[in-house]
């Protein structure tokens, strides 16, 4: 921005004596001022780079484009095409008027899941689903998956993960009730 404009922005804050509130020469106030516009056009910049649209950065000496200064309350009662309708929306300097983002799908399913339980717990992390052919498939951390050729062994391998996460949360073993004992009253085996 240009030393007149600056001048002019001092001058202002002395002849109002905007500078007593804060014991701050308006000098120091004028470039303070100064500063935080360079920054909040950088900040658009930088913003508009990011969602990939054209921003021309004017020159630190011209003024902005007309469609670049209307007030905030003028953007939000005009229904221009500023509000995110496509390239050709107006910039303006306002941060809190984003344009609108098509919201990529999250919401996905619904998925048929079966929760296992053990010894009357429910294993968090652990799902399991039995298969037509009589194999069973454990689902861990809904990332991990093993087919096992059947129910039984299905059972013992989802006994010593739920051994395994309930050790790794400080217990003794899955059916412990507190993290004070630090072994587990019996060992298992899973026979192949």
């Amino acid at each position: 921005m240009s030393d007149d404009f600056r001048r002019k922005l001092q001058n202002l804050i002395n002849s109002e004596s905007k500078e007593n509130g804060s014991n701050t020469p308006d000098f120091m106030l004028a470039q303070y001022l100064v500063d935080c516009l360079n920054a909040f056009d950088a900040a658009v910049a930088a913003r508009e780079k990011w969602y990939g649209r054209p921003y021309p950065v004017p020159a630190a000496d011209a003024p902005h484009p007309k469609n670049n200064t209307r007030l905030s309350h003028e953007l939000c009662a005009s229904p221009g095409p500023h509000k995110g309708q496509g390239k050709e929306a107006v910039m303006a300097d306002n941060v809190v008027d984003l344009p609108t983002v098509k919201m990529p799908e999250w919401i996905v399913g619904p998925f048929e899941e079966y929760r296992v339980i053990i010894e009357g717990r429910q294993i968090p992390r652990l799902n399991a689903l039995r298969l037509s052919d009589g194999r069973v498939s454990l689902l861990l951390d809904r990332r991990f998956i093993l087919d096992l050729p059947n129910e039984g062994l299905a059972y013992q391998v989802a006994t010593f993960v739920a051994n395994a996460l309930a050790i790794g949360e400080g217990y003794a073993y899955s059916g412990s009730t507190s993290k004070g004992a630090p072994f587990a009253p019996y060992a298992g085996e899973i026979k192949l």
